[in-house]
C-alpha cells in the first residue's frame, strides 16, 4: 500500500474513539505474529489525564540529547497522522509509514477477522515496528487511554511515569477518581519503578497500593523541590537539583511536567543509561509543543489549547489571567462526551466574548448543546469564520476546547499560507 492506501485502510476502521476496545489479546496476537518488535528495545511508559503528552516528549527529549536514538508514540494526532510516531524528533515519512502500515496490514490479514485490531491497535503496532526497524535504542511511548488495558501496556517498561489524574473519560475509566486511579495504575509494572506527579489523595491512595502490591518502587515528585519557578511571558524558568531550566512552551504547568521527566530521567540513569545531567536543561529547552498551549500568532495575540476536561481548562484560565491583556476573545468546541458545563463554567469568566463552533466530526457537540451551557455564547458553525470574528477588536484570542478543534484550526491556518507547524530537528550528541 502506498500512503494514502494507508489512511484509507484506517478510515474503514471507523472512528477511533468510538470503536475503542480496551484489552490486550489481539494487540499481543498482532505483535506476535510480527516477530514481537515491541521486546527489541527498552520502553517508558506514561500514562495520566492532563500532562502526559508534554511529559513524554520533555523526556523524549532528554533521552536524544543524552546520545540515545529514541522514538517517541504519541496520540491523537492534530494535523497529520504521522505526529504520532517519530525518532530523534523526527515524523516517520509517508514512505516508511507505508511500508511499515503494509506489513501490519499483512500480519492482520493472517489473524483473521475475529481478532481484527481497532484503528489504535494498528496504529501501536505500527509505531512499535517501526521503532524496531529504526533500530531504537530507547521508547517513550504515551499511554492512549487509561493504562491496565491500553495496547501501549503489552510493553514491560524500564519505568512508568503517571502525571495528574483527574475525571475524563468517564464512560470507560469509571467515575471516581478511585477507579480512574485504578486504570491508570495498570501501567505500574512488578519490581519496575513508578514515578509520580502530585496528585489527589484518593488518587494516591489507589496508586500507591499499587505499587506496593507489585513491589514497584514508587517516587514521588514534591513541589517543594522545584524553586524559583517565575516567568514574564508565560514561559516559566525554574530550579530543580541546583540546575537552571527554561521551559520553551507556556503556562506553569509545564514545570510539573519538565521536572516529571527530568525525576524520571534521573531513575533511568541509575538503571545504567549514560545521561548527564548538564545537558538536561539544552534538552528541556528544546522540547517542542503539538498539542500542548501554544502561540499561533500576534496582533492579536492567538493561542491553542487541547485541553477539553475542567483541570485543563483551570490551567489554562491561570494562564489566561495572568499572562494575557483584555479585550479576549474564546473560540470554544467540544466533543458531546466531554464535561461541557464543568470546562465553560471555569474558562468564560474570563474572556469578553465567547464563539461556539463545530468541527465535522462524528463526536463533536451540536451547537445547540453548547449554548446549553453557555447561554451568551455566539454560535458561528464554521471554525476559521469563529476565529476571524474573534480576532475583531480583540487583544487576545483563545482556541480551545477539543485537539480535534486545534487540529481543523492548525491545518486550515497552513492551508493558507501560515506556517504554524514547526517541527525542527536537533542533532543527536555523541554519548557521554
Amino acid at each position: 500500500m502506498d500512503y494514502p492506501a494507508c489512511l484509507q485502510y484506517l478510515d474503514r476502521l471507523g472512528n477511533e474513539v468510538l470503536t475503542m476496545k480496551l484489552g490486550l489479546d489481539n494487540i499481543r496476537r498482532l505483535l506476535e505474529r510480527l516477530g514481537d518488535p515491541h521486546r527489541e528495545y527498552p520502553t517508558v511508559l506514561v500514562a495520566g489525564t492532563n500532562g502526559k503528552g508534554s511529559t513524554a516528549r520533555f523526556l523524549a527529549s532528554i533521552l536524544h540529547h543524552g546520545g540515545y536514538r529514541t522514538g517517541l508514540y504519541t496520540s491523537p494526532h492534530l494535523v497529520d497522522l504521522r505526529e504520532r510516531i517519530s525518532v530523534d524528533g523526527r515524523l516517520i515519512s509517508e514512505g516508511e509509514f507505508a511500508a511499515d502500515f503494509t506489513a501490519v496490514a499483512e500480519a492482520i490479514g493472517d489473524l483473521g477477522d475475529e481478532h481484527h485490531p481497532t484503528y489504535f491497535e494498528t496504529l501501536t503496532a505500527t509505531g512499535f515496528l517501526h521503532f524496531s526497524r529504526r533500530d531504537v535504542e530507547v521508547a517513550v511511548l504515551e499511554v492512549g487511554l487509561g493504562g491496565r488495558l491500553d495496547s501501549t501496556n503489552v510493553v514491560l517498561p524500564k519505568l512508568s511515569i503517571v502525571t495528574p489524574l483527574g475525571l475524563d473519560h468517564t464512560h470507560l475509566l469509571g467515575g471516581t477518581l478511585r477507579e480512574v486511579a485504578f486504570e491508570k495504575g495498570g501501567i505500574i509494572h512488578p519490581r519496575r519503578p513508578v514515578v509520580l506527579a502530585p496528585q489527589p489523595g484518593e488518587a494516591f491512595e489507589v496508586l500507591h497500593d499499587i505499587a506496593a502490591e507489585r513491589a514497584a518502587p514508587l517516587h514521588r515528585l514534591r513541589l517543594e523541590d522545584v524553586t524559583e519557578a517565575s516567568s514574564e511571558d508565560g514561559r516559566y524558568g525554574f530550579r530543580l537539583d541546583g540546575r537552571p531550566y527554561r521551559l520553551p512552551v507556556y503556562g506553569r504547568h509545564q514545570v510539573e511536567n519538565a521536572a516529571l521527566a527530568l525525576r524520571a530521567a534521573g531513575l533511568l540513569a541509575e538503571q545504567g543509561f549514560q545521561l548527564d545531567p548538564d545537558r538536561f536543561p539544552a534538552a528541556v529547552a528544546a522540547m517542542r509543543p503539538y498539542s500542548v498551549l501554544r502561540k499561533l500568532g500576534d496582533s492579536p495575540a492567538l493561542f491553542a489549547d487541547g485541553g477539553h476536561n475542567r483541570e485543563a481548562a483551570g490551567r489554562l484560565r491561570e494562564f489566561v489571567l495572568e499572562h494575557t491583556a483584555e479585550p479576549r476573545a474564546l473560540v470554544l468546541g467540544m466533543m458531546r462526551d466531554k464535561p461541557i458545563e464543568g470546562v465553560a463554567s471555569v474558562l468564560t469568566p474570563g474572556f469578553q466574548r465567547v464563539y461556539l463552533t463545530r468541527i465535522d466530526y462524528p463526536r463533536a457537540a451540536s451547537l445547540e448543546r453548547l449554548r446549553e451551557a453557555v447561554p451568551h455564547g455566539l454560535p458561528v458553525p464554521d471554525p476559521m469564520e469563529a476565529l476571524q470574528q474573534a480576532r475583531k477588536g480583540s487583544a487576545t484570542v483563545v482556541v480551545t476546547g477539543s485537539l480535534y478543534l486545534i487540529g481543523e484550526v492548525v491545518g486550515r491556518l497552513e492551508g493558507a499560507g501560515e506556517r504554524y507547524w514547526d517541527d525542527p530537528h536537533v542533532a543527536r550528541p555523541a554519548r557521554p
